[in-house]
């Protein structure tokens, strides 16, 4: 799939820093955590449900989800979730489900931002004209 249908397909899109995560504040975190073998601390380096500081937006409008200004993304606990480190930039890519609420998985483009060039790509397509 290309840049451009990825860009098309997602109805979220943004960049920005994971500032913490908030899987234990999960109602179904002891249940499901289980099942994910990190270690009774891996939520001190990251997690399947990051706080985000947005750094730019691209796609969509997410003012109506921030919470002082950040974006908690809350995760379906399932192996297709993706893991957050603490600290790294990330683009995100997501879609809203039936109930109106954002969701992406690791098929979806996304991921740490390694090369900025990636970013510029991403403004080129999304750019209004």
């Amino acid at each position: 799939m290309s840049m451009e249908e990825m860009v098309e397909e997602a109805d979220v899109i943004f960049y920005g820093t994971v500032v913490g995560v908030e899987d234990q504040n999960d109602p179904v975190y002891a249940e499901n955590v289980k099942y994910y073998t990190l270690g009774d601390d891996y939520a001190k380096i990251g997690g399947f449900e990051p706080v985000f500081k947005i750094i730019e937006s691209f796609k969509g409008d997410l003012k109506d989800q921030l919470v002082d200004a950040k974006f908690h993304y809350q995760t379906e606990w399932t192996n297709c979730d993706r893991l957050y480190k603490i600290d790294y930039s990330y683009i995100f890519f997501g879609n809203y489900d039936d109930e109106g609420t954002i969701r992406t998985n690791i098929c979806m483009m996304g991921g740490i931002v390694k090369d900025l060039a990636l970013l510029e790509e991403i403004r080129d397509h999304t750019k209004i004209e």
